[in-house]
Order: C-alpha cells, then sequence, then structure tokens
C-alpha cells in the first residue's frame, strides 16, 4: 500500500529500514522537548500519542503529524504539532520539526503557535511549512480563538524560523 502524498505512512506501510522515509510510529516515538517561556518539560516520550507528569501537573499531547521533505535532503522527514498543559487554563501549541537522520526521527528546535491555537491544515512546499489556524484575535477571550491566520515557517538548520 502507498502512503498520499504530504502524509506520514502508517507503520503497516512496508519500506526497508535503510533510506526509508519517517513513519508515523516515528514521529510519535521520537524524544521531544517543549518550552514555552519559563515553562519547559522534556526529555518525553509519547505513549499513545500522550505523555503526562501527574506530579507536576503537565500533559503533552501529539496533535497531528505531516510528512515531507523538511530540509531538501531527498529524506521523508516530518512535522509534528504538540498541544502542552502546565496544569493551569492555558493549551500551548507548538510545531516541532522532525528530521531524519539515517532512518531516526530526530526532533528539532521547534516555533510556538499560541495559547489554545487550533490547526486547521498543514502544507509543506519544498522547505517551507504553511499552518493555518485559528489564533486569539485583539479582542477574543483566551479561551475562544477565532482569527484565522496562515503562518510560513521555513527550516533554518534544525529550527523552524517564522517567515516575514
Amino acid at each position: 500500500r502507498e502512503p498520499r502524498a504530504g502524509t506520514v505512512p502508517d507503520s503497516s506501510t512496508v519500506i526497508p529500514a535503510a533510506g526509508r522515509d519517517l513513519l508515523e510510529a516515528d514521529i510519535e516515538g521520537a524524544e521531544y522537548s517543549i518550552q514555552f517561556v519559563a515553562l519547559a518539560v522534556g526529555p518525553i516520550r509519547f505513549t499513545g500519542r500522550k505523555w503526562q507528569d501527574s506530579a507536576q501537573q503537565v500533559t503533552v499531547s501529539l496533535v497531528e503529524t505531516l510528512g515531507g521533505d523538511l530540509n531538501g535532503d531527498g529524506k521523508g522527514d516530518g512535522l509534528a504539532i504538540l498541544a502542552a498543559n502546565f496544569g493551569g487554563t492555558g493549551t500551548f501549541v507548538s510545531a516541532a520539526p522532525v528530521l531524519n537522520q539515517d532512518g531516526k526521527a530526530v526532533v528539532g528546535r521547534g516555533a510556538p503557535l499560541g495559547d489554545r491555537t487550533r490547526v486547521l491544515a498543514l502544507s509543506l512546499n519544498a522547505d517551507t511549512v504553511d499552518i493555518t489556524m485559528l489564533a486569539v484575535g485583539p479582542s477574543d477571550p483566551f479561551c475562544c480563538p477565532t482569527d484565522s491566520v496562515t503562518q510560513r515557517y521555513h527550516l533554518v538548520g534544525d529550527s523552524l524560523a517564522l517567515l516575514p
């Protein structure tokens, strides 16, 4: 079974290990670190797309993934959308590049997308990622984002950088 373009193949797709694109299971199984201003956690590994530290009241979820070649090396990389709650009312959303280094998923430095941001669409074109989301607008309460925005990111080294 062949994966669709722009998606991450699932683990039932048979691809030789050497030189293969990352699978969704590789992205889910990678080691992540999360940081928002002074709030930080990591390294973590997901179980069932979730990680939790009950003692610290921290929960991180792997919300969505996208496959594609982020760094132009011809190997399938990935993008992970993460949502972190540090025990309060906020849910801090970020996008993290997951790079294919010899068939292993290595997470780069992510970009914050905002508090309670809802990702609507992801697309990868060459070395840029477009993220369309609902973000908190100037007159929105934090609970209820209504401002539809599309932001474009470019991979610089192993970090996602917002393009102007």
